[in-house]
């Protein structure tokens, strides 16, 4: 059962979650454990501090940068931040690369789909890949009900697609 909650107060059960983000939505800032209480500089990349990492990223050069997450704007980040900062630490689950069943799912989230996600091709005709992808996931939903299973989790080998 997924326990969802919302930085408005909202909280919601489900079996299942199907992420379905738009592209270019809202940037949604995550509560970081303990980002209140750090003493260094912090900013999302959404809100990119140029004044602080001033011109080719210069001010970075004596600094110990962590970058927390793989996707999309940390692929474009991480290269510059790692040539011009001292140390880069990257914390992710996806650390290595990114692993998913068919680019919808992945291990470890059990009953969380994800629509248009990275290795989902979305970078082709979109509408038809979201459709492609919502009947295969609506049979994956189908498939749990029908066969009295309480979760579909893919393996780390079905990841190896």
């Amino acid at each position: 059962m997924w326990h969802v909650g919302t930085d408005r107060g909202d909280h919601m059960k489900a079996r299942f979650v199907i992420c379905a983000n738009g592209i270019l939505t809202n940037p949604k800032l995550a509560k970081i454990e303990g980002l209140v209480t750090f003493k260094g500089h912090s900013f999302h990349t959404s809100r990119w501090d140029y004044a602080y990492t001033k011109p080719g990223l210069s001010g970075l050069a004596n600094k110990v940068v962590g970058i927390i997450g793989t996707r999309a704007t940390a692929v474009q980040a991480v290269p510059g931040l790692g040539a011009a900062a001292k140390e880069l630490d990257i914390t992710d689950k996806h650390r290595e690369g990114v692993r998913t069943l068919l680019g919808i799912y992945s291990q470890g989230f059990p009953n969380l789909f994800v629509m248009g996600g990275l290795q989902a091709s979305f970078q082709f005709n979109f509408t038809d890949i979201a459709e492609a992808q919502g009947i295969y996931i609506a049979a994956c939903i189908d498939h749990v009900r029908r066969h009295g299973c309480q979760s579909l989790d893919p393996t780390p080998k079905a990841e190896e697609w």
